[in-house]
């Protein structure tokens, strides 16, 4: 079947040389181009670890990343490891809020990831296999003494860690009892159904291979991919910070997100089941609660529609109730309440006809507990806790809210009293990302701060950090790499806390369009175009065009190089005369 042309590549190359250039060069900069060297050395945010403010809130902890000490890796090295994600030899530090001194804890040995402050302030518990037995473990650092030490020789299987409220102890999800590294890695990849044979003739130089080909009868129907749920397999684990004693609370089960009261008495956390059917990739989940102490455990809901990873779920404030947000096609964003105690169903405090339009997020308490918000439809809402019906408070007009920024304790984040709170949100037409102030009171919204950076850039679910009054938060663009900014509620006194990437700072980068055109059937289309520096109108360049099917590249108009982190940088092509198109790929 052919395919219809979509764009036309000569009508944007004519536009090129009619757009108005960015002539200015910042003091300092050089019109040279962009050493591949800086790129491949540069530095990132860990993908897998939270950015967390110290609980006096003068400290703000994160994971950077070396480029240049990443290593390749298979499923089966993480499988058998526990290393989140590729292996990305990040290193746990700290930035002083007053200072801006840093300080990087783990010294580049080997891979470090997901720090957490101990809720006193005296540790930062992180997860490393920096002991040379190529398996994650929990380690901690003390403030006081400035020490590293391991924890416990327990094999960690999660990307994260939670302290209970005592500061003494740690619940982390380990690897099976009864399992090896190895066996466990095998169970998650399950049988070898893509068997294949080899064949090498004395003294070839070329090996061989062909797959085993499926007899007629048993060729079934193509569906939807869907993966191994025995890779949520775990056990449930409390380590107790002076002794290292490991106490297992639920053994043998599947453990995605999990979460602690506020008291500590109670661990929730979902359990996937099974796929929603044999063509979806729609994962059912149980939500289960176990009691630290005893380990007793019951299901308070099963077969819940979540999104992939099953973390759209919260604890109240007073650890009497679960409130949890569905996903998918069967979930459409609807949100319910279970009572932990009790063996009531879950009440369904929201009728929704529509889909949340990013990934379904935990809904947040208010601190008294009596309502709890959530974004549906790119708008944000509010719900009764005890009863009656949700209702639209606010939206951001020509806006899609994003994400509301959370406090740690998983309630709605405010500095005055509870009387606004804050979300980050995206204009349609631009992507141009934004802070904005919502009344919780009347649903007023008002901008905050919208300057042309890009604030939901950086690759991670939470964008944001707050402290009682502060919040850090991910900022960059085309031009300027991503660093972390602190500011205050009102977004008066903003200042960047980071500068990862300094090497980039001497060197003028192309500048980005966002530009339109229609498709030979007159379908409007965008495109992320990076300019070349010290682009001249009327004058021709060389174009580069990355197309891939079914993408919307135009999103990645605000990305530092259009890139998403590390070596992805099309500012090595803009600074060598090229300019680079982005366009959208419908497939329609």
């Amino acid at each position: 079947m052919l395919l219809k042309p979509k764009r036309s590549i000569t009508s944007l190359v004519a536009w090129i040389c009619l757009v108005n250039p960015m002539l200015s060069q910042a003091a300092g900069q050089q019109l040279a181009p962009l050493p591949i060297e800086d790129v491949l050395g540069s530095h990132s945010f860990g993908l897998y670890s939270p950015v967390q403010f110290s609980p006096d809130a003068k400290w703000v902890a994160y994971v950077v990343v070396d480029n240049r000490r990443m290593a390749s890796s298979t499923t089966k090295n993480r499988l058998q490891s526990g290393i989140a994600g590729p292996p990305f030899s990040g290193d746990v530090c700290l930035t002083s809020v007053t200072s801006g001194a840093t300080q990087c804890l783990t010294g580049e040995k080997d891979n470090n990831w997901a720090p957490a402050w101990s809720p006193d302030g005296r540790y930062i518990a992180f997860l490393s296999d920096r002991d040379g037995s190529g398996q994650a473990k929990v380690w901690v650092w003390e403030v006081a003494s400035n020490q590293l030490r391991k924890l416990s020789d327990v094999s960690i299987r999660a990307s994260n860690i939670q302290w209970l409220p005592d500061s003494r102890r740690i619940v982390a999800t380990v690897l099976p009892e009864d399992l090896t590294p190895t066996e466990y890695a095998r169970r998650m990849l399950g049988p070898d159904n893509g068997r294949s044979e080899t064949k090498n003739a004395s003294g070839s130089t070329v090996l061989v291979y062909r797959s085993t080909v499926a007899a007629a009868d048993d060729r079934r129907e193509a569906r939807s991919p869907q993966w191994n749920l025995e890779n949520y397999l775990r056990d449930l684990a409390v380590i107790d910070v002076g002794s290292g004693v490991v106490r297992r609370i639920d053994r043998g089960g599947r453990v995605a997100k999990y979460s602690t009261s506020s008291d500590g008495s109670l661990v929730a956390f979902t359990s996937p089941t099974r796929f929603a059917d044999s063509a979806t990739q729609q994962i059912l989940f149980d939500l289960v609660i176990v009691d630290v102490r005893t380990g007793e455990r019951r299901t308070a809901t099963s077969d819940v529609p979540l999104d992939y990873d099953g973390s759209s779920f919260s604890w109240s404030p007073d650890g009497s109730r679960l409130a949890f947000q569905t996903s998918g096609g069967q979930g459409g964003g609807a949100c319910y309440i279970v009572q932990v105690n009790k063996a009531n169903p879950p009440r369904k405090v929201t009728e929704f006809l529509r889909q949340s339009t990013y990934k379904a997020a935990a809904p947040l308490w208010d601190a008294s507990g009596h309502h709890i918000y959530f974004i549906n439809g790119g708008a944000f809402w509010q719900a009764s806790a005890e009863g009656g019906k949700a209702a639209e408070l606010s939206n951001v007009a020509n806006h899609t809210i994003l994400q509301v920024v959370a406090g740690p304790d998983g309630r709605v984040w405010s500095s005055n009293e509870g009387k606004s709170s804050i979300v980050l949100a995206r204009a349609d037409d631009t992507n141009q990302s934004g802070f904005y102030s919502i009344d919780l009171e009347s649903g007023r919204s008002s901008k905050l701060l919208e300057d042309g950076r890009c604030f939901v850039c950086a690759v991670r679910d939470e964008w944001v950090a707050v402290s009682e009054r502060n919040l850090v938060y991910f900022a960059g663009d085309a031009q300027h790499d991503t660093d972390l900014w602190l500011a205050d509620a009102k977004f008066e006194n903003l200042r960047r806390l980071t500068h990862l990437n300094p090497q980039f700072d001497t060197y003028e980068m192309g500048s980005p369009r966002l530009v339109e055109w229609r498709s030979l059937d007159g379908e409007p289309l965008k495109g992320a175009l990076l300019l070349p520096t010290g682009y001249l109108p009327g004058k021709r360049y060389p174009l580069i065009v990355n197309v891939y099917g079914g993408a919307f590249h135009s999103s990645r108009l605000r990305h530092f190089g259009f890139g998403y982190a590390g070596i992805d940088n099309m500012q090595l092509f803009a600074t060598r005369g090229y300019a680079v198109l982005l366009p959208d790929a419908s497939q329609h």
